[in-house]
């Protein structure tokens, strides 16, 4: 089969018929996954390393790749038994490893050691991270804030932003 050969990919059902993509552009998808970097997976499916950019950008703009690349990353999420649930379950166990206070050491210089001095530390970084995602997945960071225009205007607030 040449390179324009194309083959039943992606059902397009809001217009109710087929899509097709070439080899090239279901391999572009295939690698886009690996790494979400267009540029290198045009490269990678074969397109000039000149146009690969181009390339890129165009393709990452039509609804049917974007479509395939989404079933393509569901697929690998099942495929690893990746879920909501393990997600959550992950963020928690990072969240919880971040808060275990652990005994800070310091440099005994006759001994030439680090022993512990009595103080401990812990990750706040991580848990504030690990935090956030899990508040952002649960919507808890949505405000609607009411104006004196018709509608309403909805904001997003990083958590980040409220502690710096």
């Amino acid at each position: 089969m040449d390179e324009k050969t194309t083959e039943k990919i992606v059902d397009n059902s809001a217009e109710n018929k087929e899509i097709k993509l070439t080899r090239k552009q279901e391999r572009f998808c295939q690698e886009y996954i690996k790494d979400l970097n267009g540029t290198q997976a045009a490269i990678r499916a074969g397109y000039s390393p000149e146009s690969a950019r181009q390339q890129a950008s165009r393709m990452l703009t039509k609804d049917y790749i974007l479509s395939r690349v989404h079933a393509i990353q569901i697929e690998e999420c099942e495929k690893k038994s990746i879920n909501e649930q393990s997600v959550l379950l992950g963020l928690q166990e990072n969240y919880e490893r971040c808060m275990q206070m652990k005994p800070a050491k310091v440099w005994d210089s006759e001994k030439h050691e680090y022993v512990e001095c009595g103080q401990y530390t812990y990750n706040p970084k991580g848990a504030v991270a690990a935090l956030t995602k899990m508040g952002e997945y649960l919507g808890m960071f949505k405000q609607n804030v009411n104006a004196d225009v018709k509608g309403s205007i909805e904001s997003t607030v990083k958590i980040e932003d409220l502690i710096t």
